[in-house]
C-alpha cells in the first residue's frame, strides 16, 4: 500500500503541509536582542521578507581604524585595552587583535577617492583592524553595536603575535547552522505512518 503512487503523493503532500504547519512559529537560530523591527500583529508576510535583525550581543568585536603611519608593528594575537565610552575609565576590556583587513577603509568605500591629479591634499589613510573581545566581560558590562571605544595596543608584546598575513579569525558556526528544524520532517513522516497504519 505504501508504494502506491497515489498514497506516496498524499504522503508527500502531508508531509509539505505539515512542515507548512509547524513554521507557522518563527524561531530564531541565535539568541540575542531584536533590532530593526518591521514586523506588528496582523502583518501577512511573505517568504524572504526581512521582519528584524537578531544582534548576538555575546559575540561582539571592535573595528579600530589605525592610521596607516602607526601600522608597522601591529601584527594578530596582540593584547589590547579597550574602554568604551559607555561606561567610561571605570571598566576595562581585554581584546585581542585577530587580524587586519586588506586595505584602507576608503578602498573598499562605495566611492573611493580619485587622487589621479597631481594637486591635492595627501590624507593619512586608517586601516580597519578586528579585535576580539571577551565573551565573560561581555556578559557583566555589556555592550551594543556602534558604540566608540579607546583602544590601546601592546605592540611590545609579541608573544602571542603572528605575522600579518596569518589572521586568527574563525568563523562561528553557530552562527550559520542551526538544528531547529531537523525534528519536522521526521515528525511528518511519523504522523504519515500512523495515519496509513489506521486506514490499512
Amino acid at each position: 500500500m505504501q508504494n502506491n503512487p497515489q498514497v506516496r503523493a498524499v504522503v508527500a503532500e502531508l508531509e509539505r503541509r505539515y512542515i507548512d504547519w509547524a513554521r507557522r512559529d518563527l524561531r530564531a537560530p541565535i539568541s540575542g536582542f531584536v533590532a530593526q523591527r518591521s514586523a506588528y500583529p496582523g502583518l501577512m508576510i511573505h517568504p524572504g521578507e526581512r521582519l528584524f535583525t537578531i544582534v548576538p550581543l555575546d559575540d561582539l568585536w571592535v573595528v579600530a581604524n589605525v592610521k596607516e603611519t602607526e601600522m608597522d608593528q601591529l601584527r594578530p594575537g596582540q593584547p589590547v585595552r579597550l574602554e568604551s565610552y559607555y561606561y567610561g575609565d571605570r571598566v576595562i576590556f581585554h581584546g585581542t587583535v585577530q587580524g587586519l583587513l586588506p586595505g584602507a577603509g576608503s578602498a573598499f568605500a562605495v566611492l573611493p577617492p580619485e587622487n589621479a591629479t597631481g594637486n591635492y591634499i595627501h590624507i593619512v589613510e586608517r586601516v580597519p583592524i578586528r579585535i576580539s573581545l571577551r565573551p565573560a566581560e561581555l556578559r557583566r558590562h555589556p555592550l551594543r553595536p556602534g558604540l566608540s571605544m579607546i583602544a590601546r595596543i601592546a605592540i611590545d608584546d609579541n608573544k602571542e603575535a603572528k605575522t600579518v598575513l596569518q589572521p586568527i579569525t574563525t568563523t562561528p558556526n553557530r552562527g550559520y547552522h542551526t538544528k531547529i528544524y531537523t525534528g519536522e520532517l521526521l515528525q511528518a513522516q511519523q504522523l504519515a505512518q500512523k495515519i496509513i497504519a489506521k486506514n490499512s
